[in-house]
């Protein structure tokens, strides 16, 4: 006799994504779509979960059952393209996923890498679409920091302060690279890493623990840039006074 299966399916397949527990993923969302077929978001995560386990065939075969109950879903519209355009060019495709995550892309240094939660994250759905080490995109605007997926899919924001002081840095030349740290149901820490400092922030951390700080001052104030300060006042006012 099998084991029950637990009571909120779609919670269990949610969470088992964000485990990268593949195969029983595969499990529970066949099992939901025994009781509702036409299950979108099952579709797309049995689907994601075929393609994580090489199995590119059944992968196919979901993203098109999604996109035949909901024509212009996004996320099986994306994924099928990527299989079809793949396979026509003949490159081998391999999951996202391996389960071997090299420890030096999380290696912390000192000045140059931060480790950040993220604010007003995005559902827990579309956070099963993203794992610890994938590289995703800081957009900067003008008034804070958004991080989404490289294909431009919203994942949440940087903290006021965090994306105050970045884009300070970026716009005084600095760059700066994200990626996935850890991934829960309704949160996500990611991990910021400065790859390029210009000639302006020679000598200038990009990150300083609260040791180092001293006080809750801007790190920024005690560095050669009141060029920066002048030309980001305008900017300054409005961070404090809207939301990202």
């Amino acid at each position: 006799m099998s084991d029950p299966l637990p009571s909120n399916l779609h919670q269990a397949a949610i969470q088992a994504a964000l485990n990268s527990h593949w195969e029983t993923a595969i499990k529970i969302n066949k099992e939901i779509l025994k009781v509702d077929p036409q299950s979108i978001d099952a579709l797309n995560r049995l689907a994601k979960a075929y393609f994580e386990t090489g199995n590119y065939t059944l992968a196919k075969k979901y993203y098109s059952a999604t996109l035949k109950y909901d024509p212009y879903n996004p996320i099986a519209a994306k994924n099928l393209k990527i299989l079809k355009a793949t396979k026509a060019d003949g490159k081998q495709l391999l999951p996202t996923t391996s389960g071997k995550i090299s420890s030096s892309l999380f290696l912390q240094e000192p000045g140059k890498t931060k480790v950040v939660n993220l604010l007003k994250v995005a559902e827990p759905q579309k956070l099963s679409q993203v794992y610890p080490g994938m590289q995703v995109n800081m957009v900067v605007k003008n008034r804070g920091v958004t991080v989404a997926t490289l294909s431009g899919g919203y994942l949440g924001v940087l903290p006021d302060d965090v994306s105050h002081h970045i884009l300070r840095l970026t716009k005084g030349g600095n760059k700066y690279e994200i990626f996935i740290k850890a991934v829960k149901v309704n949160g996500l820490i990611v991990l910021i890493k400065e790859v390029f400092r210009s000639k302006r922030f020679h000598n200038q951390p990009s990150f300083l623990d609260s040791s180092q700080r001293g006080s809750n001052i801007d790190m920024l104030s005690a560095t050669k840039i009141d060029d920066l300060a002048d030309e980001d006042s305008d900017d300054s006012e409005e961070l404090e006074e809207a939301e990202i």
